[in-house]
């Protein structure tokens, strides 16, 4: 009998010991979750491609802990969906005759894709009481109330924010050659004194930005995966992820076919009014055919989650172009001369 309490005592102190040691653990991991800062570009204010991407700060804002949460359910629902345990959760392109996206509508502008050009469509064909342009991901708490009273979200929000309505929303973004986009990026920055990424594109040559700058590194990806706080790169796995949310948008416009994606834009969103004027243009950059080719396969090399996400992208534009009604291709023809209209008065320019 001795020996059997003494047995039962031994173990008795060993269930206590694995307690505490399992209470420690998940202590610590708590502790790393909770007060590991990674404050990735693009946000607060937003600078794409400056950094250092992660900071060295030791406790986290309200709204950082937000978006770790956001990415934390924009992973499980990507989860749910690839096992077949959550059907889609947003409205998405389909064959059918009926080719209008329900509201709410969120356009997501990737960067250097002429979406500064296209705010403007789409502030003019909505009420402006129901339109909010964010230039940055949501802030939480301050911008939330904001969200749910609009029926129009544009603007450098990461994906996920549909998580915040309780109803079917409606994704578009518009996507723009990889090469073309990375040099137009830095370009941007580095003419533009007051954009808050200038210094760093200025101290830098071209060839070292495309090392040192996240906005260098699969954009495109970084943007439509929703994956931003916790990878300085995207990984393989947030590529899958962004190629699986691109082929549920509603709407895949492409930046080398701007008035056809717009007018295509029209019949998909319900637009009236599809005039536009350019801005937040570039205006001294190489073009890539005059950049070193070593350059031109760097960029590519490093971007090809890019690459197969812009491949993936016309495939669905053609796609939905051979679903677009009759009229869609006569509004093509007309739109070539009678489209761009002259930002200093609204007036339309007849150009060829």
């Amino acid at each position: 009998r001795c020996w059997a309490t003494h047995d039962a005592t031994s173990l008795i102190m060993l269930y206590r010991y694995f307690l505490i040691f399992i209470t420690l653990f998940l202590g610590l991991f708590y502790y790393m979750a909770i007060h590991i800062t990674i404050s990735p570009p693009g946000d607060d204010p937003p600078s794409p491609s400056i950094g250092p991407f992660f900071s060295g700060n030791t406790t986290r804002s309200p709204n950082q802990m937000e978006r770790l949460r956001l990415e934390m359910l924009v992973r499980q629902e990507y989860e749910d969906q690839i096992n077949g345990h959550l059907g889609r959760t947003h409205s998405f392109f389909v064959n059918s005759s009926d080719i209008l996206l329900k509201k709410p509508h969120l356009f997501l502008h990737v960067p250097k894709t002429a979406g500064s050009t296209l705010a403007y469509v789409f502030k003019r064909n909505e009420e402006l009481v129901k339109f909010a342009h964010f230039w940055y991901h949501p802030r939480y708490p301050d911008d939330f109330p904001i969200l749910k009273s609009k029926t129009t979200v544009y603007g450098h929000f990461r994906y996920g924010i549909h998580l915040y309505f309780n109803q079917t929303c409606s994704y578009s973004t518009m996507l723009r050659e990889p090469v073309d986009r990375v040099v137009s990026h830095y370009y941007f920055h580095l003419q533009n004194k007051k954009d808050p990424a200038h210094a760093f594109a200025a101290n830098h040559t071209f060839r070292e930005w495309l090392e040192l700058s996240p906005a260098a590194n699969n954009e495109m990806t970084r943007c439509l995966s929703g994956i931003r706080e916790t990878e300085l790169f995207p990984s393989n796995h947030t590529f899958a992820i962004a190629m699986h949310h691109l082929r549920q948008f509603g709407f895949v416009g492409i930046t080398e076919r701007f008035q056809e994606s717009l007018i295509l834009m029209k019949h998909m969103l319900g637009f009236k009014d599809i005039r536009y004027a350019k801005t937040n243009k570039g205006i001294r950059r190489p073009k890539v055919n005059d950049l070193p080719q070593d350059i031109v396969a760097q960029i590519r090399a490093t971007n090809w989650m890019d690459v197969e996400l812009y491949s993936e992208a016309v495939r669905i534009y053609e796609e939905q172009l051979r679903q677009a009604p009759p009229e869609f291709f006569r509004e093509v023809e007309e739109a070539k001369i009678t489209l761009i209209m002259d930002p200093r008065n609204n007036n339309l320019l007849n150009r060829t």
